[in-house]
């Protein structure tokens, strides 16, 4: 967390304050990128402002562009058989 912060440090006038906010407070324990059979991902943060061990997970699926739908349709046909 301190060498993100000391990173970006160095290119802080690049950021909003949102940004600035959100990389001081949260820190990514997992991340898958994107997945190329299907376009998922997730990333899991710690809330470090908490001691309460608060971690939150974000994912998404599908993208929308090209033929990802098409092959995610395929999939789902073939994993339901």
């Amino acid at each position: 967390m301190l060498n993100t912060i000391k990173i970006l440090e160095k290119f802080r006038h690049h950021l909003s304050p949102r940004t600035k906010n959100f990389v001081s407070r949260y820190e990514v324990i997992d991340h898958v990128k994107n997945t190329s059979i299907s376009g998922y991902s997730h990333t899991v943060f710690k809330d470090t402002s908490k001691d309460d061990n608060t971690y939150i997970l974000a994912f998404r699926g599908t993208e929308t562009g090209g033929t990802q739908i098409l092959k995610d349709a395929f999939l789902q046909m073939v994993l339901l058989l």
